[in-house]
């Protein structure tokens, strides 16, 4: 049996340790809370072991019976009398007690407590009416917030002698020890205390002393056990695959319907035509055949001479070993960079109109991987916007889905005019063909791994030195999302700064689900959104959460992020660093709007989308103070050096304790509202295309 422990601090290892040659071996759990999360017992459930659960919740209680089918489950509370007792109930914690005074502690600290009438029995009671008859009791766990002297008092430790006795021995949410009043009743019952975990002690029973060798030392790497968090997490990931490999299958079919659909419509556009149009344009169209059909054997003959001329030239004799280096660099790279030749044949344009384009288009299409396009209409151009990003599962694809649709809805319904200026429009250099055509825009949002060579592997580094390089220089204009990203591109990308624009993204806003049962902390806790690259700079977070100022906050982690799994646990943060994997826009923003906060520590963003779609739902954010973050976000959000843990953490703590668990942001939500809109960004974007 794989062992994996689902308690909340390895008091199932510990008895697992001293019990685990037992087989449908029994327990009682008092005070049992969740049947899963935090369960002492589910381990020992899963290994075939029943019991009797005693839990007053009605919450629990319903969660107990659905899942611990073989079990006993009681929702009664526990005493050294029966009767009655009021119970103070707080929603999905395991804080409930029968304590008034424990009850207004939690009331200060700021939960809400209800109070509800509960049956009241004691623990001899339970086991005279459902403990099976000559059933051994192999361990008993007593956690009832306060109420644990009750409950031992109103055991018969004469009759029913568990084996194992767990006690949480320390006051609700502390570390002040409070097992002073009841231990000596054990002593009295002949049972010796062994271990104490810091939240409990252990005691065994005389008869079974010879467990007691099993807590000489605390849970360690002999026992072999997992974290329900990591198995957790591994289903999470393979529900991610699976959602994944829906939407591609959904996608499929839409592309298929989309097909169809222009299929349809194309058939719609041939018969709406009138028989006459028809012949008329079948005639017109014969007469511009034999005309062009007529010119293009002059221009062949022209084009040929001209060829000859720049082949048999000195220039192009010593480029000869630049062109060997790259098969793709040579009629192409003759037609687009010989300004002399293009020049001599310019006056082909008075007698063929887009002849050079079309030119271009022959000799890159045997150069040049093939590029699909999405061909739109506008009033001095055609756009041919480039398919291949949409398809991008990161943030290129979510950008370039957006920008597709909202120049869709700018585009004229007309159907593209082959006379008008071409635009190729490549909304990621990574998509890119080698060889560029004419008059082509590429959006670059980042370059990264030129800035940190030394980070990145060397394949990458060399790629953007080279290939992306030329491509960038080939571009008829360079577009990129701040000027930041700007200044490094003008700088390790060697292009003219004015053949580069800034065109800041739109920001959507985020939708919020409503009640979604996800694991998030009891405790004010602040979020990361993303992955764990390194320019992430996750590390400095880490270190914060180490603050003494600010050991009772948490961080719950989004994405694809679980390889700092390891970091976690060597630095003890495993109970306070949570993981979601990755979530979808509303679990995000469900996530967002119930934590004190983002914490966004970049050393570099060619953008920074997070802290603004946070901000559009009243979310605060904590910044590093690096490019592009202090560019794009002028206020409302709080700045931190990226290497200085001291300051997250003091800057943590203050958002934490603003209003409601909220700092207000509403200035930068009505700044992002106007300034970082689709519509804005897809207007810039058709002033470059329409430009020189």
């Amino acid at each position: 049996m794989k062992l994996i422990s689902y308690a909340q601090n390895f008091e199932d290892v510990m008895l697992w340790r001293a019990l685990k040659h037992i087989e449908n071996g029994f327990y009682i759990d008092v005070g049992a809370a969740w049947p899963d999360e935090h369960s002492v017992t589910k381990l020992f459930y899963l290994a075939g072991w029943t019991g009797i659960n005693v839990e007053p919740n009605p919450q629990f209680h319903v969660k107990l019976n659905s899942v611990r089918t073989k079990d006993i489950n009681l929702p009664v509370a526990v005493s050294d009398k029966a009767g009655q007792v009021s119970m103070n109930f707080i929603k999905d914690t395991g804080l409930s007690t029968a304590s008034s005074e424990i009850a207004a502690m939690h009331v200060a600290a700021g939960w809400q407590v209800s109070p509800q009438l509960v049956e009241l029995k004691t623990l001899a009671e339970i086991c005279k009416d459902h403990l099976p008859k000559k059933q051994e009791i192999n361990f008993l766990k007593i956690d009832v917030e306060g109420f644990e002297e009750s409950v031992i008092r109103g055991n018969d430790w004469s009759q029913y002698r568990p084996w194992i006795v767990v006690v949480e021995a320390t006051l609700p949410m502390s570390q002040v020890e409070s097992f002073a009043s009841w231990e000596s009743i054990l002593f009295a019952a002949k049972y010796t205390f062994v271990y104490a975990d810091g939240l409990n002690r252990f005691y065994v029973s005389e008869e079974h002393l010879e467990l007691a060798s099993a807590f000489k030392y605390p849970p360690n790497v002999f026992d072999e056990f997992s974290l329900c968090t990591a198995v957790i997490a591994e289903e999470e990931a393979q529900q991610a695959r699976v959602r994944a490999q829906q939407a591609e299958e959904e996608a499929q079919q839409a592309r298929v319907r989309a097909q169809q659909a222009e299929e349809e419509a194309q058939q719609a556009r041939v018969r709406a035509q009138q028989a006459e149009e028809e012949a008329q344009q079948a005639r017109v169209r014969a007469q511009q055949a034999e005309e062009k059909a007529q010119l293009a054997v002059e221009l062949s003959a022209n084009y040929q001479r001209e060829i000859q001329k720049v082949l048999n030239s000195l220039s192009w004799r010593i480029t000869k070993p630049l062109r060997d280096l790259n098969p793709k660099y040579k009629l192409i790279s003759l037609l687009r960079k010989n300004k002399k030749l293009v020049k001599k044949l310019s006056w082909l344009d008075s007698v063929a109109p887009n002849f050079w384009r079309r030119l271009e288009a022959i000799a890159l299409e045997s150069h040049s991987p093939s590029t699909d396009y999405i061909t739109l209409s506008f009033d001095d151009f055609s756009l041919n916007f480039a398919k291949g990003p949409l398809s991008d599962s990161r943030g290129i694809g979510r950008v370039s889905r957006e920008l597709l649709k909202h120049l869709t809805a700018s585009a004229s319904p007309k159907e593209a005019d082959a006379e008008k200026k071409e635009i190729h429009f490549f909304t990621s250099i990574h998509w890119c063909p080698d060889v560029l055509p004419s008059n082509s825009v590429v959006l670059i949002h980042d370059v990264i791994p030129l800035l940190f060579p030394e980070e990145f592997p060397e394949g990458i580094v060399k790629e953007w030195r080279g290939r992306f390089k030329s491509i960038a220089q080939s571009a008829s204009k360079i577009v990129t999302i701040s000027q930041a990203s700007a200044e490094s591109i003008v700088k390790l990308l060697n292009v003219p700064p004015e053949n580069v624009s800034v065109v800041h993204n739109g920001v959507s806003k985020l939708p919020v689900a409503d009640n979604l049962d996800l694991p998030l902390p009891v405790a004010k806790f602040f979020v990361f959104l993303g992955a764990n690259d390194w320019h992430k700079n996750l590390e400095v977070v880490f270190q914060a959460l180490l603050h003494d100022e600010a050991a009772d906050l948490h961080l719950v982690m989004i994405g694809k992020n679980h390889q700092c799994l390891a970091r976690v646990t060597q630095l003890g943060l495993q109970k306070r660093v949570h993981f979601l994997g990755a979530l979808s826009d509303a679990e995000v923003g469900y996530v967002l709007t119930r934590s004190a906060g983002l914490v966004f520590p970049s050393l570099y963003e060619g953008f920074g989308l997070p802290p603004l779609e946070a901000a559009l739902i009243g979310v605060p954010s904590i910044c590093s103070s690096r490019p592009a973050m202090t560019e794009l976000i002028p206020t409302g959000n709080v700045f931190c050096a990226p290497d200085n843990p001291g300051d997250w953490a003091r800057a943590m703590v203050k958002t934490a304790k603003a209003t409601a668990g909220k700092a207000d942001v509403t200035e930068l939500s009505v700044f992002i509202e106007k300034n970082y809109t689709w519509d804005r960004t897809v207007a810039k974007l058709l002033q470059v295309f329409a430009g020189p």
